[in-house]
């Protein structure tokens, strides 16, 4: 039931299934990613790892809670912008010949259905 796990997984782990699809465009049509990009990643990555960290802290020391709250609201704002990023950055590079179904679909440099390369 491929379905159902693609479903639990979108639904679960939204930011590792949106980097995991886009390494694998960039693997499938040998895309070189900007440097800038994995500069970018790194930063959603580790708002997360602070304001978790911040959350294990507030647990314990009722004077980080408020701390705790406005890291989560910028880590969550990053994370948000850099999904919907990385979202449009896949779609350009699977239809950037033209949407699904208007015959140029096909990603550049992947062979085309009378096998010459596009």
């Amino acid at each position: 039931m491929p379905e159902v796990c693609l479903c639990a997984e979108v639904i679960c782990c939204g930011g590792t299934a949106m980097l995991a699809t886009r390494q694998y465009v960039m693997d499938k049509y040998n895309i070189v990613p900007d440097p800038f990009d994995n500069k970018v990643l790194r930063c959603m990555i580790i708002t997360q790892y602070i304001a978790c960290i911040l959350d294990i802290i507030a647990i314990f020391v009722s004077e980080a809670r408020e701390a705790s709250y406005i890291v989560n609201a910028i880590a969550n704002a990053i994370f948000y912008l850099t999904s919907g990023c990385t979202a449009a950055q896949i779609n350009y590079e699977l239809f950037q010949d033209g949407p699904p179904g208007s015959g140029g679909s096909v990603p550049k440099g992947a062979p085309a259905a009378d096998g010459m390369e596009r």
